[in-house]
This record gives C-alpha cells, structure tokens and sequence, in this order.
C-alpha cells in the first residue's frame, strides 16, 4: 500500500486537530519542526489506532478539567506536544493524568503544583522552589511525572549530529557515546555547547590522513563520557544480550541521583514513570523484560542501603544535607511504571512498586493506586515487596 502524505506542516495539522477538541485557538500551537507524536497526523493512511487514541485521551482530559482552575496548565501541556525539543516530557504527562483520573476521585487531580523549597529535597539538589507536576488532595498524594528513556542517549544524539556538521567532514563519520546510564541529564543538557564545541575541535584535529581507522575520545568536561569514532563509515555498535536484572544494576542509583529534589518530606511522594516506544529508550515490552527491570529498579531503589550507612553525598555531589542514601530513599512513597501502548492497543499496564521503608506511607489511597492496575491489561501488575525488605 502507498504510503500518503498530507503536505500541511505537522503543528498546523495538530493546531487544527486540537481547535477541534478545544475551541479554536484556546490552544496555541508555535510552529516547529515533527516530532514523533504530531509527525503521525501527515501520514492519511498510517497510525490510525495511535490517533484514535490520542484524539480520545485529548477528549476525556478536556472534558475532566474544563471549567476547573486547572485548565490552563493542561492547555499547556496539551500544547508543548508540538513542541520538538520537550514533546516526550508532555507527552508523558497527558498519559499519567489520563491514567490517573479514575473514578474513586471526586476532583480532578491538580496539575503542576508549586510549594516552598522546604516542603521536598529540592534545596539539598540546589533548587529554590518545590514542584510536582500531580497533586490529588482527597489522599494528600504528591507525584511527579518523568519519561522511562535513554535521556542522556538522547541529548548525545543531537550533540554528535550538530559536532559532525560543525566540523566540515567530507568523510563519513560514525559516533558510539559511552556513558554510565544513571548520569543526570541535567548535567549534559547545561554542558551541552561545551560538549558539542568539544566534539567538534577533536574531530577537526584528529581526521585520519585517508580517512579511515577508529579512535576514542575521552571529555574533559563529564567524567566517564567518552566516544568511539569510526572514521570511513562502517558499524560503530556495542552488542549483547539484554538483561534486566543487569539494567536495573547498572542504573541503580538512577530515581536517586536524578529526582531526589522532587521527594517530598512531609507527604506521601510517587515517582510517575512513561514508557512509550517512541522515545528513545532501552526496552520496549520484550516478553516480560520490562516488568523485571521495575521490580528490580524499585527493589534496588528501596531496599539496597539498608543495612549500609553510605550518605547520599557519596552517590551525588550535588547533595548538600547530611542524610543517608537509606533516609533519603525513605521519602519515596513508591513508583509508577505506566507502559503507553497506544500506538497499537487502547489499553496500558501499570506496574505499582509500593517503598516497604516509606517514611510517609499512603493512608487511604490503596483502593484508588490498585483500580489504576486493575484497568489495565493483564500484564500490570501490584506490589508492596514486602518479602524483599531484608
């Protein structure tokens, strides 16, 4: 069948597609380039299921917050889709607020709630204010809501692309990044000129003569960020069977060292985790992979310092208070995996890890935490890890 393309740019397509639901005009779409959400609305004949099911989410989220003072930070975020540098964060969003909204909730959840630097751990990650993009007052539940993604992968990607092109080669050049998986994002995203810059004067400098071979790169500016080069085109690629119990390994200290300033002190905190196969990341439901890396990422997360006495300074060197790795992890009440399989399928899985050690346990929300995995497919899955605290 013949692919068919509609020529209308893709954020005037998604402008038009969100008048329809919204009124026209309440969301003002900027013009950008395609992402991997809107970049589907070109294609006649293509992705249908994805936009039936997009449109329907726009539509039940519309109509749970119309009329309320959360409606504006929806319409945000509704419009940051088309946003081609932030669409996966927004993205996620949307679907952990659909998710979320369910029927043991009389109001809808308010969105992206703000409170002072002492109500959370952002003043010990350097911070100056506290926010959560969820809060559901009727069970005083704070969460906030990250992509599951290779995010450094990704801010790499670009960096290396935009290093090839400043550096004039006239030779086809390959780049393999090697990083450690539980490196903060934010850390690249600000040297992210410098790297660049930095990329891009050794490839100047170090051109082999006839154009071939194969060298590495170590960076002066992040610790254990290196690249392989390979120069005159060929495979540049690391293989190896995935193993998620070595992926949670690998990235144990990852919910630690890159969300420690969003757990709150005072109140019951969720991690909200968004996988969709459109972002760049390293599983994607193969057989049961992606449930055993959550149950081991969260057991880790939970319960690895228990009996150790390492400060979280020692882990992150951003973090400025006294507590241990243990005491801190306390403050995550739990995480929520939320696997989007709406490119294919209306329905999602949810896989809910509850913090055995939580300092601030969840009173009465458990009936409302379980319909969330109860209303999605037969793969989610409900867990305290009770019998993993030791």
């Amino acid at each position: 069948m013949a692919t068919s393309i509609l020529l209308t740019p893709c954020y005037q397509l998604y402008q038009d597609l969100v008048d329809r639901i919204f009124g026209n005009s309440v969301v003002k779409i900027k013009p950008d380039d395609d992402n991997n959400v809107i970049g589907t609305l070109k294609y006649t004949a293509e992705f249908l299921c994805f936009k039936k099911n997009f449109t329907s989410r726009l539509i039940r989220l519309r109509d749970r917050y119309v009329g309320t003072r959360f409606f504006n930070d929806l319409i945000k975020t509704v419009a940051q889709v088309a946003d081609s540098k932030n669409w996966e964060g927004a993205y996620a969003e949307l679907v952990a607020y659909d998710v979320m909204s369910n029927d043991y909730l009389t109001d809808a959840i308010e969105l992206n709630k703000t409170l002072p630097v002492s109500e959370s751990f952002a003043g010990e990650m350097g911070g100056k204010e506290t926010n959560e993009d969820g809060f559901i007052d009727e069970y005083n539940l704070y969460f906030d809501v990250k992509i599951l993604a290779d995010t450094v992968g990704g801010i790499l990607k670009g960096i290396i692309d935009e290093a090839i092109k400043k550096a004039n080669q006239d030779t086809i050049c390959n780049i393999l990044p090697e990083y450690p998986l539980d490196d903060d994002e934010g850390d690249y995203q600000i040297h992210r000129r410098h790297l660049m810059e930095e990329l891009r004067d050794y490839l100047i400098a170090n051109k082999p003569s006839n154009n071939k071979g194969k060298s590495c790169m170590s960076s002066g500016i992040i610790p254990h960020l290196s690249f392989r080069i390979n120069w005159g085109g060929g495979i540049n690629s690391s293989t190896g069977a995935y193993n998620p119990y070595r992926h949670a390994k690998e990235c144990k200290h990852l919910i630690l060292k890159r969300y420690t300033k969003k757990f709150m002190k005072n109140n019951p905190f969720f991690l909200v985790m968004v996988n969709f196969p459109w972002y760049n990341g390293k599983i994607n439901s193969f057989i049961d992979a992606d449930e055993v890396f959550y149950r081991s990422l969260s057991r880790r997360t939970f319960c690895e310092y228990k009996h150790l006495q390492t400060k979280m300074s020692a882990i992150e060197s951003k973090y400025t208070g006294s507590e241990t790795v243990f005491e801190v992890s306390n403050y995550l009440s739990g995480i929520i995996f939320i696997d989007d399989h709406s490119i294919k399928e209306t329905q999602y899985s949810c896989h809910i890890y509850m913090n055995p050690n939580a300092k601030n346990k969840l009173k009465c929300g458990i009936s409302y935490l379980q319909q969330i995995v109860e209303l999605g497919d037969k793969r989610s899955t409900w867990d305290n890890l009770e019998y993993d605290n030791y």
